[in-house]
């Protein structure tokens, strides 16, 4: 159940992240010799945010990964307890057809 609350947090901020981008940036400053330095802060603000971006979306793959696994190991485990089931439900029946 975590996995699950963690991972729409995840996409949740992910989905904020991407589309609040053109507010948090702002406008990209004219790239004149004058504004080189502007120009540059910009640019490592701009790289910092596709990180973070980037960070949340991988995280985000990884957790869903995890709960896959984790559902495939519970469907493995299902199987087998309705396998087991049905074939004890058929000895039965044999038990009861021979007697």
């Amino acid at each position: 159940m975590r996995l699950k609350v963690l991972t729409t947090i995840g996409v949740i901020v992910g989905v904020g992240l991407v589309l609040s981008w053109p507010w948090v940036m702002g406008p990209r400053p004219d790239p004149t010799e004058e504004n080189k330095r502007a120009v540059a802060d910009y640019a490592m603000r701009l790289l910092i945010y596709f990180g973070a971006t980037a960070v949340v979306w991988l995280g985000v793959a990884i957790l869903a990964l995890i709960m896959v696994r984790q559902a495939r190991k519970q469907f493995v485990v299902e199987e087998k307890a309705l396998v087991k089931e049905l074939v004890e439900g058929t000895l039965k029946d044999h038990e009861r057809k021979n007697s």
